[in-house]
């Protein structure tokens, strides 16, 4: 009976050795899968804002005046995109140019900074 009952107290310890590892565990999973979430919705944003200034230099590029905040939102963008550089060109032949930020919110704030800047740039000639 002395020994079953040292088992069982092996068995518990063991289960509270195994809820510690298990904490230990989940946690740095959770934070790898935040910031996995955290980092594809950024790439998701680089690439839309990319689109919207290729969509936008190609209006402009036509003779178009484009509106960015709506190409911003039609593409998924939530939040003021910044117009940093627009170059309307004069003559057909002639560059057109777009520049664009975005300050990107992370969700997690866990690596690094909770904010990241998001630059797009695209060159189309004047037709």
């Amino acid at each position: 009976m002395n020994r079953r009952s040292s088992d069982k107290k092996m068995q518990n310890n063991e289960r509270g050795a195994a809820l510690v590892e298990f904490a230990i565990v989940a946690t740095l999973l959770f934070v790898l899968l935040f910031g996995i979430i955290d980092y594809g919705l950024l790439f998701k944003n680089y690439l839309a804002l990319n689109q919207v200034a290729r969509e936008s230099v190609r209006i402009l590029a036509v003779g178009g005046e484009p509106d960015i905040d709506v190409l911003a939102n039609q593409f998924g963008i939530k939040g003021q995109v910044e117009k940093l550089v627009i170059d309307r060109g004069v003559e057909k032949g002639d560059r057109t140019k777009v520049e664009l930020a975005y300050n990107h919110k992370m969700i997690t704030g866990l690596f690094g900074s909770a904010n990241r800047t998001l630059h797009a740039s695209m060159v189309m000639r004047k037709e």
